[in-house]
């Protein structure tokens, strides 16, 4: 348990060092103001949402992401899971972006 919280102490401070803000009300999502549009990371102990309407402002936060933290042990183990598009599978859930509204 203590583990987690350093890990979630260490990532809140990457991110605020770089400008997002946490949400008051909600400490596992926070926001920042990229090109006049809001990208949003939702955080679930190591697993991450983001969300933006740029595609290669969202590929930068990914390569910053990885940088920062993906670790590749020797098995392979450690590789970070990437998905884009519609739908995705994020902690047992389908999120299914593909209707409008």
């Amino acid at each position: 348990m203590i583990a987690s919280l350093l890990y979630y102490k260490k990532f809140c401070k990457s991110l605020t060092s770089i400008g997002f803000e946490f949400n008051p009300y909600d400490p596992c999502i926070t926001n920042k103001i990229i090109d006049s549009k809001q990208m949003a990371i939702c955080i679930q102990v190591d697993d991450c949402k983001l969300s933006h309407k740029s595609r290669k402002t969202m590929d930068g936060m990914i390569e910053w992401l990885k940088k920062k933290y993906e670790k590749i042990f020797e098995d392979g183990s450690g590789k970070r899971a990437i998905s884009h598009g519609k739908i995705h599978k994020y902690l047992g859930m389908t999120l299914d972006y593909s209707t409008p509204g």
